[in-house]
């Protein structure tokens, strides 16, 4: 806003500052309470990449831990996606690629033979679910129906 000498005025509002300031101190003790390895920050890994467990930058979303079952999820995920039962960004049904599907629906059966005998109840029960019902949809999606 022009003042009355015609120069412009400098409105700061000192709230978000003091905000900034205090999420960086939060970050910072964080950092300073995970542990480090062998003398590498703990947001960093021996490689000098970015950990994976770092903390995440301001205004991203802090990801779950990586686990198998996260892993099934996202595939089978994937493989609905790529039968077309699930939307694109545009709201229509994405393509139909059946190819694309096949390869997924095996990766997870892949992953369930090579897992034997290292799984929880919980995660033997989600590969029987998950490969149960993407197979009996990709054959639905396969005839037409």
């Amino acid at each position: 806003m022009p003042d009355e000498a015609g120069k412009s005025k400098l409105i700061i509002d000192e709230d978000w500052k003091s905000q900034v300031e205090a999420e960086k101190a939060a970050a910072a003790q964080k950092r300073e309470e995970k542990p480090a390895v062998a003398g590498v920050p703990a947001s960093e890994s021996a490689d000098g990449s970015a950990a994976p467990n770092a903390a995440p930058e301001a205004g991203a979303e802090a990801l779950p831990p990586p686990s198998l079952s996260s892993l099934v999820i996202t595939l089978a995920t994937q493989a609905m996606a790529a039968m077309g039962l699930m939307a694109g960004p545009d709201g229509k049904p994405l393509p139909v690629e059946l190819d694309h599907a096949k390869y997924l629906v095996d990766t997870i059966a892949m992953l369930e033979t090579k897992t034997v005998g290292n799984r929880s109840p919980e995660e033997s029960a989600l590969f029987e679910d998950a490969l149960h019902q993407l197979r009996m949809t990709f054959v639905s999606v396969g005839k037409g129906d």
